[in-house]
């Protein structure tokens, strides 16, 4: 076989050239390209992170404050809360013994969402968006969203009845 009908294989790029040599020159120039290309992107990703550190530069609880209210005065979409809720909420059923009761216990219902107290925010808007529920701050720096009302629970019950979570709560 002749060197003009060889083929040289290299990243799915066929070559068809006389000599070894221009086929190395060629892959050290795609090589070069391909360095270049991540430079360039390397230096681009560079500047958008510079940009987004400096527009958020102060990251002080009071700053976070002020950032979380600019992005909680949007509208809670159901969706999201129902997402919410399958990753922080939970669904309580306690059975705790009482003798004034006919059958000697009581059963309670409780939905739940426990946070950190700078979230105390984005609870009270879930607040909101149901309608129902307290909100209870802890001394141990946790804020807790609570519903235990039979009929406030039923609220609760229907919005995960129109937006399912995925989980098994």
């Amino acid at each position: 076989m002749s060197q003009l009908a060889r083929e040289h294989n290299y990243n799915l790029i066929v070559f068809r050239y006389q000599t070894i040599y221009e086929n190395i020159i060629l892959i050290m120039y795609y090589i070069y390209l391909t360095e270049k290309i991540v430079v360039i992107f390397c230096f681009y990703l560079l500047i958008n992170v510079v940009t987004l550190n400096n527009r958020h530069m102060d990251l002080s609880v009071e700053n976070s404050k002020v950032i979380n209210s600019e992005y909680l005065n949007k509208i809670l979409y159901p969706y999201y809360v129902t997402g919410f809720v399958d990753a922080e909420g939970c669904f309580l059923i306690n059975v705790p013994s009482r003798s004034d009761q006919k059958l000697g216990y009581n059963v309670n219902l409780m939905f739940k969402i426990k946070l950190h107290s700078k979230d105390k925010v984005l609870l009270e808007k879930i607040r909101d968006y149901f309608g129902v529920g307290n909100i209870t701050i802890r001394k141990n720096g946790y804020v807790e969203y609570i519903v235990s009302s039979k009929k406030d629970i039923e609220v609760i019950i229907n919005h995960f009845d129109s937006y399912p979570l995925i989980t098994q709560k």
